[in-house]
């Protein structure tokens, strides 16, 4: 903790000696842990507006911090805020080791200019500047470097050396004067630091001393807002915010996750697969098609199925069997509905086809010497053809004789 002092206090005589009242803050805070704006206003003998603007170009430099606190003043009902000013060791030394290394690096890219970046020559003609690598193909005969617009003789600036020597004088003189400092930083970095926040500041203030005839301390009570009751509002009831909290391990998130990317993908799947309107519905009666109930016992089907899969995910060694009976029962169901449909589409076609039979063919009476009937296609009115049918009766001792002329057509009775 010495050590961070002392650097706190290194650089604040360093950086700020143009103003003492910053060096009497640094030094009023490491001395007293923390102390209220009233308290360091009247260590430094001014007014505390003044104060704060001292304070505030410290704390944006990030070397000292505040904490405001409710307090309540005697006899008062409404609460104030009261600045307390502290140092955070850790937040400070951070800030004093970027600050440096900032400042090393602006100096270094300013003064580390190599000669291909610097324009050493200069014409005094047309003056134009030119670097030694623009120049070495643009020589006389004397070997001397000659302007490439005007070709006159070049000139070498009188502070070329001089610059490159200035910066190098000017980044020795630097790191001699931060040498302190860097030494002071490797001191802490071997070393643990204790964290320095408000409260252990202020477990560890020092009070100042006062004369209580002239400057009597302020006397004020420590306001606790967590223990505040909420502000109340007529037809609004307040009351605690429940909060709940579940944990899950890697292995239950990842299969959630899973789960829910694998019923992503069967609803796309099904979207995509899904037949139009026109085909599952008939569009002259409304009525759902042979297709339609087809494409709904799949899809019934497979939500079951998935209903199923996912029970059987969540039950452990298949105690849960009532998903797979209700499965099984649903898919009875379908299958015997369908079977009925099947059925009675079958019994309407046969239908259907005894009408057609009965249409196209009639019993046909014969003579009356014949002793058999025969049936004769009768053929459809709107061809208008005459139908024939040869009708021989068998003799009664012996088989039929054809006559060759007699025709092969007779009347039929």
């Amino acid at each position: 903790m010495d050590i961070a002092s002392t650097l706190i206090r290194s650089v604040a005589r360093a950086f700020y000696h143009a103003d003492p009242a910053y060096i009497i803050i640094i030094d009023a805070l490491i001395m007293h842990s923390t102390l209220r704006d009233d308290d360091l206003a009247l260590l430094l003998g001014t007014q505390t507006k003044h104060l704060r603007k001292l304070c505030g170009r410290l704390r944006e430099d990030g070397l000292i911090s505040v904490h405001a606190r409710a307090e309540l003043r005697e006899g008062a009902q409404r609460p104030f805020n009261r600045d307390y000013y502290f140092i955070n060791f850790h937040k400070a030394i951070d800030v004093i080791k970027y600050r440096l290394k900032v400042m090393m690096r602006s100096i270094e890219e300013k003064y580390s200019q190599t000669a291909e970046e610097k324009k050493e020559y200069h014409c005094p003609q047309c003056k134009a500047e030119w670097t030694q690598m623009e120049v070495l193909d643009s020589t006389d005969e004397y070997f001397q470097f000659i302007c490439k617009t005007c070709r006159h003789l070049l000139n070498l600036s009188a502070d070329a050396n001089g610059s490159s020597n200035a910066g190098h004088e000017v980044q020795s003189k630097l790191n001699a004067q931060l040498a302190p400092f860097e030494d002071l930083m490797k001191q802490i970095d071997s070393m643990s630091i204790p964290e320095n926040d408000f409260d252990t500041a202020l477990a560890n203030a020092r009070p100042i001393l006062r004369n209580e005839s002239i400057n009597p301390t302020a006397r004020t009570q420590i306001v606790d807002n967590g223990k505040l009751p909420p502000a109340t509002v007529r037809g609004l009831k307040t009351h605690p915010e429940k909060v709940e909290i579940t944990l899950l391990d890697d292995s239950q998130k990842s299969r959630d996750l899973e789960q829910a990317a694998e019923a992503e993908r069967r609803a796309k799947t099904a979207a995509q697969n899904a037949l139009p309107a026109w085909y599952t519905v008939s569009t002259v009666t409304g009525e759902q098609t042979g297709i339609g109930g087809s494409a709904a016992q799949n899809a019934t089907a497979a939500a079951a199925a998935t209903k199923l899969e996912e029970d059987e995910k969540k039950t452990v060694g298949g105690e849960d069997s009532s998903a797979l009976d209700s499965y099984f029962n649903a898919l009875k169901e379908e299958q015997e509905m369908q079977a009925k449909r099947d059925r009675e589409e079958e019994d309407e076609f046969e239908d259907d086809d005894d009408d057609d039979d009965d249409d196209v063919f009639e019993d046909v009476a014969i003579a009356e010497d014949a002793p058999t009937q025969k049936k004769v296609k009768i053929m459809e009115p709107e061809k208008e053809v005459a139908a024939a049918v040869s009708v021989v009766p068998a003799p009664a001792n012996g088989p039929a004789v054809d006559s060759d002329e007699d025709e092969d057509f007779e009347d039929v009775v």
